[in-house]
């Protein structure tokens, strides 16, 4: 049985590349820096719905382009802005969250 196995795993052909990416491409990720502030500290920060960390965050490496960025904090309104990241940007904001309403 280990014989067949092996003439089985034999026959596979090595895993190509995927297709959208060109062999040894030497194209990089354009990107911009961000730095977030907020009021409390210790919100959470999505970048496009992705928990990516957590406020104060110092400078942030985030790729060319429109995002949607969302902090959140128990207690707190969701604080959510739309931005443009630019390359070689850099970027800080300081966000005031608001105390959810009763």
């Amino acid at each position: 049985i280990a014989d067949g196995i092996l003439d089985a795993v034999s026959g596979l052909e090595p895993a190509k590349p995927p297709s959208n990416v060109p062999p040894d491409s030497t194209e990089t990720v354009k990107t911009g820096l961000l730095t977030i502030e907020s009021v409390p500290d210790e919100a959470e920060i999505y970048l496009d719905s992705r928990l990516v960390a957590t406020t104060p965050a110092q400078r942030l490496r985030i790729s060319v382009g429109s995002h949607t960025l969302i902090l959140k904090k128990t207690g707190f309104a969701d604080w959510v802005r739309e931005l443009v990241v630019l390359e070689d940007s850099d970027l800080t904001l300081k966000a005031t969250l608001e105390k959810d309403q009763p």
